[in-house]
Formats: C-alpha cells, sequence, structure tokens
C-alpha cells in the first residue's frame, strides 16, 4: 500500500491523500482558500471519498469529472452542501476574473457520480472495506476508515470530540495507520461557557449603544451552530440571517439525522429575520441587531455590503479563525479590508472568539493515545504546527510523520 499526500501536508487547505492498493482511493479533494486560490497536485483515481462539504476537503472534486466518470462517496449533507459551495465558488471567482479549472456542467457530472452513504455504514472497494463515522465537526462530516486485509487506516478530517449544539461529538477508534487533522496542536480552546459569556458582553454592549453586530460566518456548520448560541443567549428576535447560510441552514435541517436536535433548529428559524431583500438589509441596519452573514472570512458574500453602512457603535464579531492573506485577518491585524479593488479603513472594533469546530490540543493528543495506531500521519496544519506536533508525538515514542506536499510513503 502507498500513501501520497497531494495537498493538505503541512498547510491548512487542498485536502487531498491518494492510497493506492488494488485501486486508488482518494481522501479528501480540496482547494486552499488564500489570497489567491491553490489547488493540490492531480493523480488519477478510481474513487473520490468526501469527508465533509468545506471547499479546503471537497473544492476540486469537479476537476476529475472533466475526463472520467468514476464514484464519490459520501453522506446526503455532504453532497447537498458541497453542491452549494461548489456553484458559489465558481459565482466568486468569475466575479473576480479568477480563472477555475471547471465548470458548472463537472459539478453537475460530480453530483450525478456521488453515492450517498450513512455513519456505521461499510462500502467494499477493491481490496478495502471502508466505513464511516460521524466526525462532530460540521453536519454530514465523516471519519473514513479503510481495511485491508485486517490493517485499518483511519482518516479523521476535520473533528471534534467535546459536543456542541449542532453534534454530539467524535469518538474515538482504534487503527493500524492513523492520518490526523492537527490544525489545533498548538493551543486548547477556550471552554465553551466562557466563550458564550464574552459574546453576551460584546453584544449587549453593542446593542445598549445602538449599534449593530455583524458576525461574518461560515455557511455550512458554523451560522448553524451560532443560531443556536445566539438563542440560548436570548437574542433571536434581533437576528437576521443572511446570504448563503440561509440555504445551508436549510440543507442542515433537511439532514435531521446528521445534528442532535433539528427540532429545535426548526423552532430558532421561526424566531429569527430572514434578509430576502436590499430593503431587508436596509431594515436590519435601522435598529440594534445582530446580522449572521456569509462570507466568514470576508472574502465575498453580504458581508462585505455591511461593513460601509455600520454606524459608529457597532461591531464586528468573527468565529471562525481567519486564515493569513484573506480580508479577516488583515481587518483583525490592519483595522482594513480590501473592498472594490481599493484598501478601505474599518472604524469599528473587529475581535475573534473562538467557537472552532476543531479538536484543540488534549483532544488530539487524546485521539492518538486511544488510536493505537503504529503510523502517524500529521497534516492539515500550518507548516510549524504540524511539524511540532509530529516532534512532539516522536517525543512520547510514536511513530510520527508530517509528510510534505506530494511525498509518498510505502506502508
Amino acid at each position: 500500500m502507498k500513501l501520497r499526500f497531494l495537498g493538505g501536508a503541512r498547510e491548512v487547505g487542498r485536502s487531498s491523500v491518494v492510497v493506492e492498493s488494488s485501486r486508488r482511493i482518494m481522501l479528501d479533494c480540496g482547494v486552499k482558500l488564500d489570497s489567491k486560490t491553490e489547488y493540490p497536485s492531480s493523480f488519477e483515481s478510481d474513487l473520490i471519498i468526501i469527508s465533509h462539504a468545506h471547499l479546503d476537503h471537497s473544492g476540486f472534486s469537479p476537476f476529475y469529472y472533466k475526463f472520467s466518470s468514476i464514484p464519490s462517496i459520501g453522506t446526503y449533507p455532504t453532497l447537498e452542501l458541497t453542491e452549494l459551495l461548489l456553484k458559489d465558488f465558481l459565482k466568486v471567482n468569475r466575479r473576480k476574473h479568477e480563472k477555475v479549472p471547471f465548470r458548472d456542467k463537472e459539478i453537475r457530472k460530480f453530483s450525478r457520480n456521488f453515492v450517498v452513504v450513512n455513519y456505521d455504514e461499510e462500502f467494499a472497494f477493491g481490496d478495502s472495506v471502508i466505513k464511516f463515522y460521524d466526525a462532530g465537526h460540521i453536519p454530514g462530516s465523516c471519519m473514513i476508515e479503510l481495511n485491508f486485509d485486517g490493517k485499518k487506516l483511519l482518516y479523521t478530517g476535520d473533528f471534534k470530540l467535546t459536543p456542541t449544539y449542532l453534534h454530539k461529538g467524535a469518538e474515538i477508534h482504534e487503527s493500524d495507520i492513523l492520518i490526523i487533522e492537527s490544525t489545533y496542536a498548538n493551543r486548547e480552546h477556550p471552554p465553551r461557557s466562557e466563550v458564550e459569556k464574552r459574546l453576551k458582553e460584546e453584544i449587549q454592549e453593542t446593542i445598549s449603544k445602538g449599534g449593530n453586530v455583524l458576525m461574518p460566518t461560515f455557511a455550512v456548520g458554523r451560522a448553524q451552530e451560532m443560531l443556536f448560541v445566539l438563542d440560548s443567549l436570548g437574542f433571536s428576535d434581533i437576528v437576521y440571517l443572511d446570504g448563503m447560510a440561509k440555504d445551508a441552514t436549510q440543507i442542515v435541517l433537511n439532514s435531521k439525522k446528521f445534528i442532535s436536535d433539528a427540532d429545535s433548529l426548526l423552532r430558532i428559524l421561526q424566531k429569527i429575520n430572514f434578509v430576502e431583500e436590499r430593503r431587508d438589509r436596509r431594515e436590519a441596519l435601522k435598529k440594534p441587531s445582530i446580522i449572521l452573514t456569509t462570507a466568514g472570512m470576508l472574502n465575498g458574500g453580504p458581508a462585505l455590503d455591511y461593513i460601509p453602512k455600520l454606524n459608529q457603535n457597532s461591531k464586528i464579531i468573527f468565529t471562525g479563525y481567519q486564515v493569513e492573506g484573506t480580508n479577516g485577518r488583515q481587518l483583525l491585524e490592519n483595522g482594513t479590508i480590501n473592498l472594490n479593488g481599493k484598501r478601505f479603513k474599518v472604524p469599528q472594533k473587529a475581535l475573534y472568539l473562538d467557537f472552532s469546530a476543531h479538536a484543540g490540543r488534549s483532544e488530539l493528543f487524546e485521539f492518538v493515545e486511544k488510536s493505537k495506531a503504529e503510523k502517524i500521519f500529521v497534516i492539515h496544519g500550518d507548516s510549524k504546527i504540524a511539524i511540532d506536533f509530529k516532534d512532539e508525538l516522536l517525543m512520547l515514542g510514536y511513530n510520527a510523520i508530517a509528510p510534505e506536499k506530494d511525498s509518498v510513503f510505502e506502508i
């Protein structure tokens, strides 16, 4: 068996690993959304497995349907949410006049060849048996287990062990070979109760001064989680939901068995306000409100339309990590964004609160320990973080590697 790391190695983004045995199985096929879009290396495969819908794991998949009709596999919400994100990805890049290596017809072909599976379901392919486990990251996210003649390879994708409003949290599974994310291997996430308390204080302060709270959010997973959080804090009636988060939320609602409490999500949606037209945006800004909208890193979406119109008492609160090179990171570090091709100074306060759907440092070490893996490959982490995590695992006696992009290993 060979492992070929086409992307996501010593970096966050463009995750793609090929497992070569009697057949070639690609685990994820993403893009890297930075100041410019980067793609993984291409490699002819017989099957693509998508761990979840986020573009850093799914965004390059349609490329392979330019010249083949191979099957792709994932859960129902992964298919529906990936379609939504891919279409938006094309639209955004067309607006920026940036070339994308596939078109709408390849997205349609990808969807036609997609095989839907459920958690704990087994799927035989070549000399392997594939099993899917709940990763606790976003609706439909999977850990992927490949069984080869009694040897187990586990690919975690993005995962979280701690329960959230949306998910019960992932379970740890034993394996012989472990391919594990390392996004937050260098730090812990703060206790959720503390983060929610800080969020409540920031919102109350802003609302009391007549300002608006703009919350740029990821459409898939984070937007729905924040609806639960804001409801628990008593703010649902002043929440305005805008952008692609609306469509994503409807898909999540239709995927009841992939979230913890679909009935409560439906109840929350009946209390909030939906932005359908430009006049709804004007209405949201006329009075103190919380505007939950895409894009989560300010690289597009209605969030950019709101920012120049916020009053001086308003505030911008990020709930997701801001990748280097994005507008969101630029705003947090320099107080500016790129808007319509120009540098725009944002006078309002901007801050980041950690509502991450990734495993923190202790969860990663716990997973490694309980997986009992003979060999560990550390991926999906910035270069220094991935290498440091690998070095710590080596010091603890584990056989660990932080592969470089395009490296190949014989197992």
